[in-house]
């Protein structure tokens, strides 16, 4: 069994700041949030701005560039393989 668990989120000023495949994002915009885990952009082979521009999309629902007046976050997710642990 695999256990994932997410550190605290860290707000950024810039896209410069994520780092595919290590930064999961989160996007929030009034009451509208919406998240993608870091796997997420290797998986589909997305640049930063696809990554956070679906997010925004397929998440958030505020459009592709809606994230360019949102608040976003980072995060990184720490996965666990039970066997490995025992």
């Amino acid at each position: 069994m695999r256990y994932q668990f997410l550190t605290p989120r860290k707000k950024i000023s810039s896209l410069k700041e994520i780092v595919i495949g290590k930064h999961g994002i989160y996007i929030k915009k009034g009451s509208k949030t919406g998240t993608f885990l870091p796997h997420v952009a290797t998986q589909m082979k997305w640049n930063v701005e696809e990554f956070v521009g679906n997010c925004s999309e397929e998440k958030v629902g505020i459009g592709f560039n809606g994230y360019k007046d949102a608040e976003l976050f980072i995060y990184k997710a720490i996965v666990f393989d039970e066997k490995k642990l025992q």
